[in-house]
């Protein structure tokens, strides 16, 4: 069932009151969340995870230090935003004393993630955890039946391979009912809280791994993506993530709720956390064990970023032409836009299909079989409410990758034609500066509709992202490109440019 109190060591219970006082807060991230830990635990889960596992390395932390500053951390997460379904803490500090062992008996770590604890969507199964997948009927069931012998033994091959490279799972995030939603929200928990804001969404249905990684509850994190269920949480909670094509990270023995291919996204608080775990879960070799994953080792190529001489344009989408991206999301365009051009890197106008004629593609897809694992799965929790032939709209023009807005309609046309792509944080709404345009002329009837929406007010210090999209199962690449856009939007903020004004 869902993770509950007792689940939660006492010395990690807060008080009623200041429960109560958090939940009442407009903005738990930052200093809500950093005042209510003590020095230590704040130390070790603000440092990045590179510098964690050289601290292990050299004997000066431990993984049971590690695992225990994130499991609290992700226990007052949890307290105060209502984000994990199940919790694992005792079987978390149980594998962390095992690194511990092994890192004495043998001088050298497990693998490249040692001691690292992360979260997942409550999508995928942990030995020792059961799996509900928000759905009400699934409690006490491996999968909505009763008895089986997989219950709470059955494990999915990605967490096999992440725990064989010394990660350690702490666990379950919430997710939406069903999982294609837009919104994070099942009966069992009830809404997910956006960190940054409690009168926004998370966005869904990954939100419940966006928020924690937002509060970093874990060092990184899974969700899953069949139409922008991984990049748009991420998004609206100001965390990197990374959606790959298919074929790239298994699926083999996660819940499939739909029938069109979901895949598997990485969220963290850097690039390189999303690279490293990229690539670990790659050294794996998983094409081995599941012949859905392509035989695809992790690209060299791009370790050390991309040739010198390599000429790089980009494709730069700023408006589809069916909805205008509201101010604070046109307003970071405009920084990566001039980030570009400062970094002499050429910028080559996209002008794709229509993302409508995608979203009709999209939710055929989706819909294929009626959603008839859903509808079963429901039933189960008393509620009563063709074959696939996948569509390629177009090829690509010149272009290495290409920068568009972070939004569903930006995203959905990436799972359609099996893109990968990147969210990369790039400002914060500020609504002295983000103002509604009174001379707004709207493109179409939705864009009108959603222009409405827009309240400076309301969505005042939330996180814009953009993102950048790559060639299909060319991850390694795009890490690289990523590397250049990010670089090259903090030296423009280090060449004092006014990016609010931009």
């Amino acid at each position: 069932m869902a993770a509950d109190k007792e689940k939660i060591p006492k010395h990690w219970r807060l008080k009623p009151e200041l429960v109560k006082w958090a939940k009442g807060q407009p903005k738990v991230s930052g200093e809500v969340i950093e005042n209510l830990l003590d020095d230590e635990t704040r130390f070790i889960t603000n440092t990045n995870s590179r510098e964690l596992i050289d601290q292990m390395s050299q004997g000066k932390l431990t993984a049971v230090q590690v695992v225990s500053a994130f499991c609290k951390r992700a226990a007052y997460c949890h307290q105060i935003c209502d984000l994990l379904l199940e919790i694992g803490f005792d079987l978390a500090l149980s594998q962390a004393r095992e690194c511990d062992e092994y890192f004495k008996k043998h001088g050298k770590l497990i693998g490249e993630l040692h001691g690292l604890p992360f979260t997942m969507k409550d999508q995928f199964h942990i030995e020792g955890m059961p799996t509900s997948a928000g759905y009400i009927g699934w409690i006490g069931t491996f999968e909505g039946k009763s008895g089986s012998e997989k219950y709470m033994k059955y494990e999915s091959l990605l967490v096999e391979q992440l725990k064989s490279s010394g990660a350690i799972p702490i666990g379950k995030t919430t997710l939406a009912t069903g999982t294609w939603s837009a919104i994070t929200n099942n009966n069992i928990l009830g809404y997910a809280v956006n960190p940054h804001n409690r009168h926004l969404s998370t966005g869904g249905s990954s939100g419940g791994e966006a928020a924690m990684q937002a509060l970093r509850g874990s060092c990184f994190g899974f969700g899953t993506d069949i139409g922008g269920s991984v990049s748009i949480p991420a998004a609206y909670q100001g965390v990197y993530s990374l959606k790959p094509s298919t074929g790239r990270i298994s699926f083999q023995g996660g819940v499939k709720i739909v029938a069109m291919p979901a895949v598997i996204g990485i969220m963290g608080p850097s690039l390189d956390i999303l690279q490293s775990v990229f690539k670990s879960t790659l050294s794996t070799m998983p094409w081995t064990r599941d012949q859905a994953v392509t035989r695809m080792p992790w690209q060299g190529l791009c370790d050390g970023g991309l040739p010198k001489r390599a000429h790089l344009a980009f494709g730069f989408l700023e408006n589809d032409g069916i909805v205008t991206p509201h101010p604070p999301v046109a307003r970071a365009m405009r920084i990566v836009k001039k980030a570009m051009e400062m970094a002499d890197i050429e910028l080559v106008g996209w002008y794709p299909p229509s993302n409508s004629e995608v979203a009709n593609i999209h939710g055929s897809l989706a819909r294929g079989d009626g959603c008839l694992d859903v509808w079963e799965a429901l039933e189960l929790s008393e509620f009563k409410s063709n074959t696939l032939v996948r569509k390629q709209i177009y090829h690509g023009f010149c272009w290495n990758a290409i920068l568009i807005s972070l939004g569903s309609a930006y995203a959905t046309s990436l799972n359609v034609l099996d893109y990968p792509s990147i969210g990369i944080p790039i400002t914060v709404a500020d609504q002295h500066i983000d103002t509604a345009d009174p001379n707004f002329k709207p493109l179409t009837s939705k864009d009108a509709e959603v222009m409405q929406t827009y309240d400076p007010g309301e969505f005042h210090g939330s996180p814009i992202s953009i993102q950048l999209i790559g060639r299909r199962q060319d991850e390694e690449r795009l890490f690289a490109m990523a590397k250049i856009v990010q670089d090259a939007v903090d030296n423009l903020k280090l060449a004092g440019v006014d990016i609010l004004h931009c």
